[in-house]
């Protein structure tokens, strides 16, 4: 899911791409043993107004460049189960704190800039062992929210747009048995089942057009006149 292809796919779409190997962006709380894995990667895509956002959607499409810059990160506190996580929608919000003292980081991952658009992906792979058989679950969304210039937060937060999950199911011989020597990956018909599952999104992925973007992308009169009808 990480490899040139499937990038190149996402950027056409402007879906923010998967950092499969960075460790910023993963999950470090999931589990990894023979009785479940728990993987997870996440990455923010933000453009500073829907006019910059449909700029750099109809540039992808076209095959055009364009020198402006948007900002790709992650977000932290996505994953952990001790403290609360950070809302999704912070670099939205309307508030500027400054960079910390130590690394010249935001301060509380808020941004200095306004940003109006967000794009969010989350690709995840659970694997679970029973006593019968092996389950695994490899799951791609992708989220979306807008707001106007003046709004000082994205009201209601991100909007769920995209959802794909695949579920394998491999059944183990009796008796078969798991631990350090031999992980449940060095089990053939473990490993093809995950392997089936990714080639079954990856081929979900490559169905997508890019016209279903330009669609999210475009900012109608309509749009804007039913959004600030709502706040009055």
């Amino acid at each position: 899911m990480g490899n040139e292809e499937v990038q190149q796919k996402l950027e056409k779409l402007s879906i923010p791409e998967i950092r499969a190997r960075d460790r910023k962006h993963l999950d470090r709380y999931g589990k990894v043993n023979n009785n479940r894995i728990e993987y997870a990667t996440h990455t923010f895509n933000s453009y500073e107004s829907s006019q910059q956002f449909l700029k750099f959607v109809t540039s992808r499409i076209t095959g055009k460049e364009t020198p402006e810059e948007f900002k790709s990160y992650h977000l932290a506190r996505q994953f952990n189960k001790n403290y609360q996580r950070w809302e999704e929608t912070r670099k939205n919000t309307k508030q500027y704190v400054g960079k910390t003292p130590a690394y010249m980081l935001d301060a509380y991952g808020f941004d200095e800039s306004n940003l109006d658009v967000t794009v969010r992906t989350d690709f995840k792979i659970n694997g679970v062992l029973t006593n019968e058989e092996y389950v695994w679950t490899v799951k791609f969304t992708t989220k979306f929210g807008r707001k106007l210039k003046e709004d000082r937060y994205l009201p209601g937060g991100l909007d769920l747009d995209k959802e794909f999950v695949i579920t394998k199911r491999i059944s183990l011989e009796g008796g078969e048995e798991f631990n350090e020597e031999r992980t449940i990956m060095d089990s053939l018909t473990i490993k093809s089942g995950l392997i089936e599952a990714l080639d079954e999104l990856k081929g979900r992925i490559m169905e997508l057009k890019p016209i279903e973007t330009l669609k999210l992308a475009n900012v109608k009169k309509y749009d804007i006149t039913k959004k600030v009808g709502t706040q009055n």
